[in-house]
């Protein structure tokens, strides 16, 4: 399969990380683009081991709870989120090592946070921790914070078509349907980000909110001069 034989040819050269450093540029575009690479990469189980061991701290970086997430929209973090699943999923020792760089406490706070983040990323939070719940050591972490399995049995199953993350084997990269919406805590602000495009997981050139993503500003168009009503007197 084409799409297999570029995630070996990718490890093969090196290129595993190179691509996990760009998760450090402080741009919201290439952070969320190397997400979602890295979901992809870690689909073949020998990358999916060694992002554990060397992506992991980077993408805990981007979850809140930290300065890593300034500048860093919802999209984005949801694409943290699913490379995060990618990698923990049937692999307990990257468990662990996403438990040891505080990874979990991170993860809460989207896990609670229905009223803030979009579903997808809400429902994937919780899947995440309910594969840790089959670590016996994170299970009693998860149980001390007040989780438990039932909190992601509860959910609703997400309709696969429109969760903002099916993958479309045709064009070997995921669909992003879901949108960022403009939202408040008590701890930071995060803006919507209405440039992205949903198919081909590019930019249309507007400000994302950032200073190294700011875009020259547009001229303002002149408004049309009005028309005064000249009355005749009676």
């Amino acid at each position: 399969e084409p799409a297999q034989a570029i995630r070996e040819t990718v490890r093969k050269e090196k290129g595993l990380s190179v691509i996990t450093s760009l998760l450090r540029l402080p741009n919201d575009l290439v952070v969320r683009a190397t997400a979602f690479c890295i979901r992809n990469l870690a689909i073949d189980l020998k990358n999916k081991e060694l992002l554990g061991k060397h992506a992991t701290l980077d993408l805990v970086k981007r979850l809140p709870g930290g300065d890593g997430i300034d500048g860093i929209t919802d999209m984005t973090i949801t694409g943290v989120v699913s490379a995060v699943s990618e990698i923990v999923s049937d692999n307990q020792d990257n468990g662990r090592i996403f438990r040891d760089y505080d990874g979990v406490g991170r993860l809460m706070i989207i896990a609670r946070s229905q009223d803030i983040y979009n579903r997808q990323c809400v429902f994937t939070s919780n899947k995440i921790l309910a594969a840790l719940w089959e670590v016996k050591d994170i299970k009693r972490q998860l149980k001390s914070m007040g989780w438990n399995i039932s909190f992601y049995t509860r959910l609703q199953t997400l309709d696969r078509s429109n969760d903002g993350m099916e993958y479309d084997e045709t064009r070997n990269q995921f669909r992003i349907s879901c949108s960022d919406k403009p939202v408040q805590s008590d701890h930071f602000v995060k803006s919507p980000d209405p440039t992205f495009d949903s198919h081909t997981m590019g930019p249309t050139g507007r400000n994302h909110g950032t200073p190294d993503m700011i875009s020259p500003s547009q001229p303002s168009l002149p408004r049309p001069a009005t028309r005064r009503r000249h009355q005749t007197a009676t």
